[in-house]
């Protein structure tokens, strides 16, 4: 268990940072990212592997195999399940379709340009001197 956990920092975990991928949480985000292949590699100035590309269409393939499997359940027990156990099944089909969704948008090119200029230009790092908010 965390007992010195600060919902507020004081800046003191930015001495030495030279760029905002070097922070902290920034850190941690990509950490929780890797395993999913949806960190930008290239966005944040890192060599892209090919196990991370093979990987990532690897979970895209895997997650389309899982919506068409659910939705082919659906339909061949569409007489056979309840309304309420048919209510819950369109919600995980939905909320599968959301997955893909997002499992494809870590795949494109405006994501990961999107990524390099939060990390390059948006970032309050690269503020310091001109607003009181940033450290």
């Amino acid at each position: 268990m965390i007992f010195n956990f600060q919902i507020f920092v004081d800046g003191s975990d930015l001495d030495g940072v030279a760029h905002p991928r070097d922070i902290r949480y920034i850190r941690y985000v990509r950490y929780w990212l890797l395993p999913f292949s949806a960190w930008p590699h290239r966005a944040a100035g890192e060599q892209t592997t090919a196990f991370s590309t093979v990987f990532s269409y690897f979970n895209l393939i895997v997650a389309l195999v899982a919506l068409f499997s659910y939705s082919m359940y659906i339909w061949t027990h569409f007489g056979i399940l309840s309304f309420f156990e048919l209510g819950l099944s369109y919600i995980v089909l939905l909320m599968c379709i959301v997955s893909n969704s997002r499992q494809c948008l870590t795949l494109t090119e405006r994501y990961e340009k999107c990524i390099a200029q939060f990390l390059n230009e948006v970032h309050l790092f690269h503020h310091q001197q001109t607003s009181e908010y940033a450290y």
